[in-house]
């Protein structure tokens, strides 16, 4: 019975060791596992830091392509832009002054008409008979008027039958011109020189005083009204040259000038009126020193009547006109996408040795695609038109030139720099 329990006793001490041994392995191999797992994160980590590196490296050495500009000479003009329909200068509605019919149309729509001239007749009927009765009236009432002068002196008539003959007389006299008159007015007559643009009657219809007939126009002076804000107010004169221009922006006339200019100010809506007119008289002048002086060309010139009606700017066009407050010859100009613009201030992405310098710039007169630049870059210098947005200074960059430069080294640049040939502006 004390063998069994002394071997039971070796045995439970022999089991508790084996439990501890395998234990403390246990927890070895735990230990080892854990500390290669660590490892492997550490070096993960590590390898991907240094690909992330590698990446941001190799990005900020791609060169990105862009396309620049060399800076040369030209001329800017400041200009005032405005939308007007043009309107003729002179222009009238012939009206019907008496009731009648329309017997006689001398002119057409489209026709020239000089002052005075007959434009159509209007019949009255009864109306030849009226002025008859009264010019037979008139010479009775004279007659009565010296009669009783004579009898007056002799003493056989008394004065107030005199009186009262003389009255008679000035009321036929009276009535008589007023028909006269109405009868001037059957004949209907331009007051001005033009073309006629509008006859809404036709022969042998009925009109009523105060109706329109005719409507004439001088289409060869015709003018721009222009509604300015008052802030140019000083800065527009008379005489400043301007253009006009159609809705597509196609030239109409290049010669133009400003004609009248308002000496007040409205002040409901704070502008003031300015006319811009086209400069015709220097047109012709160049029209003649193009055919020559000679007396052939000015006898042809002289035979051919001119036809204002064919101009392309004709009242009612909508036009879209640029008066010049200055021009700047032989200044330093740029393409007006090659300037950005941050917190208010003009810049210029300017291209050295294939990388890009954000440079602060002046900017002076401003035109619809170019600008003046007045510092402080210098002539020859490349400029980024394209592509320069979202840049900072050093970025490496693929200079592109417009098609038709052929690009070369400059021996006055230094290495890796190029330009153009030549740019024409």
């Amino acid at each position: 019975m004390v063998l069994n329990l002394n071997n039971a006793c070796m045995l439970g001490l022999c089991l508790k060791h084996t439990l501890s041994r395998l234990g403390l392995s246990f927890c070895l191999l735990s230990l080892t596992a854990c500390s290669q797992s660590d490892v492997q994160k550490k070096q993960s980590a590590e390898n991907k830091l240094v690909k992330d590196q590698r990446e941001k490296t190799e990005k900020k050495e791609r060169a990105i392509p862009v396309e620049v500009h060399r800076l040369s000479l030209g001329t800017v003009r400041a200009t005032v832009k405005a939308v007007s329909i043009l309107s003729p200068k002179e222009k009238a509605s012939v009206r019907s002054l008496i009731s009648g019919l329309v017997t006689e149309l001398y002119v057409e729509e489209g026709d020239q008409v000089k002052p005075k001239q007959k434009l159509a007749l209007i019949t009255r009927p009864g109306a030849k008979s009226l002025i008859r009765k009264a010019a037979s009236l008139y010479r009775k009432a004279k007659h009565d008027v010296k009669q009783l002068q004579n009898l007056v002196k002799k003493g056989l008539a008394p004065r107030e039958e005199l009186t009262q003959a003389k009255f008679n007389r000035d009321q036929t006299a009276i009535e008589l011109t007023r028909l006269q008159e109405e009868a001037k007015n059957e004949i209907l007559r331009s007051p001005i020189a033009g073309v006629v643009v509008n006859r809404p009657l036709y022969r042998g219809e009925t009109v009523s005083p105060g109706q329109v007939i005719f409507e004439v126009m001088d289409l060869s002076n015709i003018y721009a009204p222009l509604n300015l804000p008052d802030r140019w107010s000083t800065k527009i004169t008379e005489g400043m040259t301007a253009q006009l221009f159609d809705r597509e922006g196609t030239l109409l006339s290049a010669q133009a000038h400003v004609s009248h200019v308002s000496p007040v100010i409205d002040a409901n809506t704070g502008t003031f009126s300015v006319w811009v007119s086209p400069d015709t008289q220097a047109t012709r002048k160049s029209t003649q020193k193009k055919k020559g002086k000679s007396k052939r060309s000015k006898m042809k010139a002289q035979k051919e009547p001119s036809n204002p009606h064919k101009s392309k700017l004709k009242p009612g066009l909508f036009v879209s006109t640029e008066i010049t407050l200055g021009e700047h010859k032989d200044v330093l100009v740029i393409p007006k996408e090659a300037v950005i613009y941050k917190d208010g201030q003009a810049q210029v992405a300017v291209a050295r040795n294939d990388r890009i310098t954000l440079v602060n710039v002046e900017i002076g007169y401003q035109e619809s695609k170019v600008l003046e630049l007045v510092s402080p870059l210098k002539l020859g210098d490349v400029v980024v038109t394209f592509g320069q947005r979202g840049l900072d200074t050093g970025a490496l960059i693929k200079p592109i030139w417009p098609k038709g430069l052929t690009i070369e080294k400059d021996q006055n640049a230094k290495q890796g720099d190029r330009i153009p040939n030549q740019l024409k502006r």
